[in-house]
C-alpha cells in the first residue's frame, strides 16, 4: 500500500494564496510554500511542476475569491447598484491590498482585461438596474459600467498604493457626484 499523501495539491495552493495575502505574489516560492506548510520543498514541486504554474493557480484562486467578495447581487438590492458594486469594489481592494495588486498591477494582470470584467465578472443585474435607474439602454448601461468602472478603480488603485486614504463617507461622494454628472 503507497504512503498516505500529507500535503495536497489544495494545501499547496491555499498556501501560496496566504502568502500573497500577506506579503504579495513575489513571496510565493517553493521555499516559503514549504515552511508555511511544514515541510519539505518536494511535496510543493510534486503537486505543481514550476513555481509559475502555482503562480498561476493563485491568480485564478484570488479571481474567484474577488468575485465573491465584489459581485452585485448579495441578497440585497440597491437603488444605487453601481455604488454598491463600487464601495464594495474599493473596500476589496482596502481589504486585500496584495490580491488586488496581483489581479490588477502584475504580470499577471493581463489575465484579467478590464474590456470583459461585465461578462467575466456577471455584473449583468448591476447593468440591468443601472440601465432601468438611468433608462437607458443595456447597451448604453454596459458603455457607462465601464466608465464608472474606470473611476473606480482609479480611486481603488490609489487607496492601495497608499497613495490617498478616502473615508466611506467621502467614497460615497465622489460616485453620488460622478452619477449626477453622468444623468
Amino acid at each position: 500500500m503507497p504512503p498516505k499523501v500529507k500535503v495536497t495539491k489544495e494545501m499547496v495552493l491555499n498556501a501560496a494564496f496566504e502568502i500573497t495575502r500577506a506579503d504579495g505574489i513575489e513571496a510565493v516560492n517553493a521555499k516559503n510554500v514549504a515552511a508555511y506548510l511544514k515541510c519539505s520543498t518536494q511535496p510543493v514541486m510534486y503537486n505543481f511542476a514550476t513555481i509559475e504554474e502555482l503562480k498561476l493557480a493563485v491568480f485564478d484562486k484570488a479571481f474567484e475569491y474577488m468575485k465573491k467578495r465584489v459581485v452585485f447581487p448579495k441578497g440585497k438590492k440597491s437603488e444605487y447598484p453601481m455604488r454598491e458594486v463600487g464601495l464594495d469594489y474599493i473596500a476589496f481592494a482596502r481589504s486585500e491590498p496584495n490580491i488586488f495588486r496581483l489581479l490588477f498591477e502584475s504580470s499577471y494582470a493581463e489575465r484579467c482585461p478590464v474590456d470583459d470584467l461585465g461578462i467575466d465578472l456577471d455584473f449583468q443585474p448591476v447593468i440591468e438596474a443601472f440601465a432601468k435607474f438611468l433608462n437607458i439602454s443595456i447597451e448604453e448601461a454596459r458603455a457607462e459600467w465601464l466608465i464608472h468602472y474606470f473611476m473606480v478603480h482609479g480611486l481603488a488603485c490609489r487607496i492601495v498604493n497608499q497613495k490617498v486614504d478616502y473615508s466611506d463617507e467621502q467614497l460615497l461622494e465622489f460616485m453620488v457626484r460622478f452619477d449626477a454628472g453622468r444623468q
